[in-house]
């Protein structure tokens, strides 16, 4: 059993769970996807995704609505646009059980950093990180004269 928080610059909660609080049922923040071609066992190119920026459903969830894997979900890695579409790369192998027009609906991700949760979601104010931690830079330099050292948000 977990206790306590981790002391992080990234946002320790899940896109669309209840501390996060963004809406996964949002028509911005899901996209219906059909396959056209499965590319290798990580990646996917799909039609139906061009109304979304590129990288939009990158750490986001694809929720299978036909197929061998209907009624699963897999986490989406990447998503990159090409001219015939778009691709989405898989943290697991799922190239061996689709096939062509199999259909997906695809969640936006999130990369868990409060740039991205400011600008994406307009969400800061749920942003479960700490974003002015100092990086192990920071804390392996060696103070020098110059230095503001009087306990201000170091904030690079």
């Amino acid at each position: 059993m977990t206790r306590g928080r981790l002391y992080q610059g990234l946002c320790d909660a899940m896109v669309g769970d209840e501390r996060c609080g963004v809406d996964l049922g949002l028509p911005a923040h899901r996209g219906a996807a059909s396959v056209l071609e499965v590319i290798d066992p990580f990646q996917v190119l799909v039609t139906g995704l061009s109304g979304f920026d590129e990288g939009w459903f990158a750490f986001g969830m694809g929720h299978w609505g036909s197929g061998k894997r209907d009624g699963l979900a897999d986490a989406v890695l990447t998503h990159r646009r090409v001219p015939e579409g778009d691709v989405l790369g898989f943290a697991e192998r799922v190239g061996e059980w689709i096939i062509p027009d199999d259909v997906l609906a695809v969640s936006v991700g999130c990369d868990r950093r409060f740039s991205t949760c400011r600008t994406r979601f307009a969400n800061s104010v749920n942003f479960r990180g700490f974003p002015h931690v100092p990086g192990s830079d920071y804390l392996l330099r060696h103070p020098r004269r110059e230095d503001a050292l009087d306990g201000r948000a170091v904030v690079p």
